[in-house]
């Protein structure tokens, strides 16, 4: 994955709060900025968010998100980069 799960929780953080991704990552968090940091937190804490990172093949990402939706139920998958997704070798590459 491009990012790891810290460096996205520092962007939807920032994106939710308009408080700078760097300035975020060095705690410089003004103090009118805590009021907002702190709700965007609140927000968030409980949202079901399930990153998987690491390239993998379809099958097993089927198997993932079967898992999680025995688990906690799932909604919305959302694949990035599936150009990086290996195949079985079985597939016709058409």
């Amino acid at each position: 994955m491009e990012m790891s799960d810290e460096e996205l929780a520092y962007r939807f953080t920032a994106m939710d709060t308009g408080i700078d991704s760097r300035r975020l990552r060095m705690a410089e968090i003004k103090d009118e900025e805590w009021a907002g940091l702190t709700l965007s937190m609140q927000r968030h804490c409980d949202v079901p968010l399930h990153l998987n990172c690491y390239p993998q093949s379809v099958e097993s990402m089927g198997d993932d998100a079967e898992n999680i939706l025995y688990r906690f139920g799932l909604d919305l998958i959302i694949v990035d980069y599936l150009g990086l997704f290996r195949g079985n070798g079985d597939a016709d590459r058409k």
